[in-house]
């Protein structure tokens, strides 16, 4: 079974965002979902300054 843009947002708005206390899908921090046979790749646009990792 091959996972849709659905399946990717239905599961990236079960993650809550520590900081803001909103998951990425209702915060529209999720942007340019992309899906290429098993391989998804997405940004995460945050609304404040993170230190990077």
């Amino acid at each position: 079974m091959s996972m849709t843009e659905a399946d990717i947002r239905q599961a990236l708005s079960q993650l809550i965002d520590q900081n803001t206390g909103q998951d990425f899908i209702s915060s529209k921090s999720a942007k340019n979902i992309q899906i290429q046979g098993n391989d998804v790749s997405l940004d995460i646009v945050l609304s404040y300054p993170a230190n990077t990792v």
